[in-house]
């Protein structure tokens, strides 16, 4: 019991709701913290490098439309102001985007390169463009296993076969039915080509 005169402390009753409002803030304040997580720089931190890959093959796909497109026909001077665009093919040379961007692959076109392209119709300006590279994979392959000097020799374009050859190619490579350069040697230019390279092997064998 309490003594006579003295002030009884007692509690101030809480507000009813005021509880429940301030749980209801403070889960917000954490939902917000949840949110601020899911931000999109917040998100490619947690991209693995696999899917981070697929993202930038699509992006790097679609931005090379346009050269393909002018590559196959044979827009020389769009396919160079494309190629000279930093944006597009990468601004330095040896980086791995402009690497990349040089030996992509037109999934439209039977997975067939720039070169590829140059050596099927037979536009010499474009593969001496990008004979001139050294990011180029002289030897790359399409979905037939032809390299660019297969699909030069196949159709009997001996202009750009010997520009490519001069820039490394292999006249000894395969295609995966077996099919060689020799094969392709049924055409007179072909044949010619192919004795004067053994010629050449041969003199530089010697020496």
């Amino acid at each position: 019991p309490s003594r006579p005169g003295s002030r009884c402390r007692s509690k101030s009753p809480s507000r009813p709701g005021s509880r429940a409002k301030s749980r209801g803030r403070s889960r917000g304040s954490s939902q917000g913290k949840g949110k601020s997580s899911g931000s999109p720089s917040g998100f490619s931190e947690f991209i693995s490098p696999e899917k981070r890959k697929e993202i930038n093959d699509r992006s790097r796909a679609r931005r090379l439309r346009p050269a393909f497109a002018a590559c196959e026909a044979g827009d020389f001077e769009t396919l160079v102001n494309i190629v000279t665009d930093a944006e597009k093919f990468g601004d330095m040379p040896h980086s791995e985007e402009r690497t990349l961007c040089i030996n992509a692959i037109d999934s439209a076109i039977k997975e067939q390169t720039f070169l590829h392209i140059a050596a099927y119709y037979g536009y010499l300006d474009i593969a001496q463009l990008f004979c001139s590279f050294p990011e180029l994979n002289i030897e790359a392959v399409d979905w037939h296993g032809m390299t660019p000097l297969l699909l030069a020799a196949k159709k009997n374009n001996v202009a750009v076969a010997k520009v490519i050859l001069r820039r490394g190619g292999d006249p000894e490579k395969c295609d995966k039915f077996g099919r060689s350069l020799l094969l392709f040697s049924r055409y007179p230019t072909v044949h010619s080509l192919l004795v004067e390279t053994r010629t050449d092997r041969v003199d530089q064998t010697a020496a």
